[in-house]
């Protein structure tokens, strides 16, 4: 070593250590294994750049829920909002509906009220006919009877006593101011005749279904003549609905005869007072309207006892 050869060992041996350090940079920097288990430089850049890419898409898609959430809370509130506008709406149309009602009943009432007070003053006006007499009555056909006495005046026309026997005389026979007085009505007088027909096929069928009247006891009431079905069917209760309709048109009429019984017996009364002062006995024709009245109150209790069985019936 301190030869003269030595600084040239020396120098060789620095040269090869410079060149070992320079060739292992290099194999550092440019061989994959050396840096970091065979991925390179790009290779790293690459993958950064990678998960960059779906860290965005993953911020991009919290974001879209974020946004949709927020949609959501709105969409709530806003269901809210209208959930309060339909409770408001369905109490204002319960109040609306209660006027409805009201006004509906209130119209009906009046209705009943105008019905009511033209059938009282038209009833009264028949059953103030009653009893009045005539010399002569002359239909417009060109029938003419004598001795006339009105007896009855209905919903068809004027039932009358004449010099040779009785008769009901309807209103299209009747002169134009005849039917004004009594308000002839064709609609009402149809609906008379209807009842009449009703009454009468009713009468008949109890008349087919009795043994005899004695058979009826005095305080029960004599059974339907049709056959009752099961009021808890559909066809049993529409039976007894229409017996029971028919029942109280009847009842109704019975008490309009019965009230104008009662008018024309004041006037027979009248009339048989005034006979009596002159000396006439006029008693016979009180005791047949009073014997009228009394049958005709027989027929109205009977036909509300059957009225009452029919309703028990019905419910």
């Amino acid at each position: 070593m301190s030869s003269g050869r030595g600084p040239g060992v020396v120098g060789l041996l620095m040269a090869l250590l410079v060149i070992g350090g320079f060739g292992g940079i290099y194999v550092f920097v440019f061989d994959k294994e050396m840096q970091g288990g065979g991925s390179s430089i790009e290779y790293v850049v690459r993958e950064q750049a990678d998960e960059i890419e779906s860290l965005q898409v993953q911020i991009a898609h919290d974001n879209t829920t974020l946004e949709n959430s927020k949609k959501g809370a709105q969409a709530g509130k806003k269901a809210d909002v209208l959930s309060a506008e339909a409770a408001a709406t369905k109490e204002k149309i319960g109040v609306l509906e209660a006027q409805m009602s009201k006004i509906i009943a209130d119209t009906v009432t009046l209705e009943k009220e105008f019905l009511d007070y033209r059938t009282g003053f038209r009833t009264q006006v028949r059953e103030d006919a009653v009893g009045e007499k005539f010399p002569t009555l002359k239909t417009v056909s060109g029938s003419e009877y004598v001795d006339v006495e009105i007896r009855e005046v209905t919903e068809v026309g004027i039932s009358i006593r004449h010099r040779d026997g009785s008769k009901r005389i309807t209103y299209e026979e009747l002169t134009e101011e005849w039917q004004q007085r009594f308000q002839f009505d064709p609609k009402e007088k149809a609906e008379a005749l209807a009842r009449e027909q009703a009454e009468r096929e009713m009468y008949e069928r109890s008349l087919a279904g009795n043994t005899g009247a004695d058979a009826v006891a005095a305080d029960e009431p004599e059974a339907p003549a049709e056959v009752l079905k099961d009021p808890a069917t559909a066809e049993g209760s529409e039976q007894i609905r229409r017996l029971v309709t028919a029942k109280e048109i009847q009842l109704a009429r019975l008490k309009t005869q019965w009230g104008q019984l009662q008018a024309a017996a004041v006037k027979v009364q009248e009339q048989e007072s005034a006979e009596r002062a002159r000396g006439v006995n006029g008693m016979a024709k009180v005791k047949e309207m009073r014997m009228r009245i009394s049958t005709k109150e027989r027929e109205i209790a009977k036909a509300t006892m059957e009225l009452h069985q029919l309703k028990r019936q019905q419910r």
